[in-house]
C-alpha cells in the first residue's frame, strides 16, 4: 500500500490510499494495474477500484516534477480521468500543496466525466507527493 498523508495527519486523519489489486501484462513491458483507492478521512472512508497504465504514472511524475512551486493554482491529471488533483500554493507559505482531490462520480458510475465525486482535501509539500508517486511508480517495475 502506498499513502500520501495530509501534513496534520495526527490531528485529521486525512490520507490518500493505494492498495495494488491486480497487475496484468498488456503488450511487450507494458502493463495495466487495478488499484483500490481510498480517501481515509477521520471517521469515514471512502474507496474506488481504478486502473492505470504506465502511461498514467508518467504524466503523473512528470506533472508533479515540473510543478512551478510559486504561488498559483492548477491540475494534476493521470491520463485516465476516474482522478482528478487540484493545487493551491498559497503566497504565505510556497513549502505546502493542498491538494483537492476528486474521484469522479461520474466516470465510475456511467462512464460520462463530470468531476463530481467525493473530493478529499490534502495538505502536503512537494518532497512527499514526489515520493508518493515514485513509490506508485515502483508497482509497475518487473
Amino acid at each position: 500500500m502506498v499513502s500520501l498523508k495530509d501534513v496534520f495527519y495526527d490531528e485529521s486523519k486525512t490520507e490518500l490510499k493505494v492498495e495494488l489489486m491486480k497487475k496484468e501484462s498488456i503488450g511487450d513491458s507494458n502493463y495495466k494495474v487495478d488499484f483500490i483507492l481510498s480517501f481515509s478521512f477521520g471517521y469515514a472512508d471512502v474507496s474506488r477500484t481504478i486502473s492505470w497504465t504506465q502511461g498514467d504514472i508518467a504524466t503523473l511524475k512528470e506533472q508533479i516534477s515540473n510543478l512551478d512551486l510559486q504561488p498559483g493554482s492548477g491540475y494534476i491529471t493521470p491520463q485516465e480521468p476516474e482522478l482528478t488533483m487540484f493545487y493551491v500554493i498559497d503566497e504565505h507559505n510556497k513549502e505546502e500543496i493542498t491538494l483537492y482531490i476528486t474521484l469522479d462520480g461520474g466516470q465510475i458510475n456511467s462512464q460520462m466525466g463530470t468531476e463530481t465525486g467525493a473530493t478529499i482535501k490534502i495538505v502536503t509539500t512537494h518532497h512527499a507527493l514526489k515520493s508518493w508517486v515514485n513509490q506508485l511508480g515502483k508497482v509497475f517495475e518487473a
